[in-house]
């Protein structure tokens, strides 16, 4: 249903490139559930952007919190790599479009940042926990 291919997405400012994604790759099929986990800064949320077509509008954090921005601060752009979404190619699809798949289809929920993971500690769910959040 969603395959990403060796994203790749740089951010360029004053003080140079940063690879915020570099070379990720993940397959999601038709009644999964994927969440992406990691430390502060790993590129959770640029991964999330990328797909979703919203990383020319940039953004910041204010307390934890994400919101879209105006003004530029660095300039980014998915430099490589495949997004395919039920086979259409989202990296050259028309605004138009994706604004049809945004919310409706691909979705991003961002974790409260006071309850988050704590890196060293174990994560599991069972199977049938993972099949009843899937029928709901």
């Amino acid at each position: 249903m969603l395959c990403v291919k060796n994203l790749k997405t740089y951010f360029y400012g004053e003080k140079g490139t940063v690879k915020a994604v570099d070379g990720v790759s993940f397959d999601v099929y038709k009644g999964e559930a994927v969440g992406l986990i990691g430390e502060t800064g790993c590129g959770k949320t640029t991964v999330a952007f990328s797909i979703l077509g919203l990383i020319p509008h940039l953004f910041e954090t204010k307390s934890g919190f994400f919101r879209l921005v105006q003004r530029v601060t660095s300039k980014g752009e998915v430099v490589d790599g495949e997004i395919l979404f039920k086979g259409k190619d989202l990296l050259n699809l028309p605004e138009d479009e994706m604004r049809q798949i945004r919310g409706r289809e691909i979705s991003i929920i961002f974790q409260n940042p006071v309850a988050s993971m704590h890196p060293m500690r174990s994560l599991g769910i069972k199977l049938e926990s993972q099949r009843k959040l899937m029928r709901e």
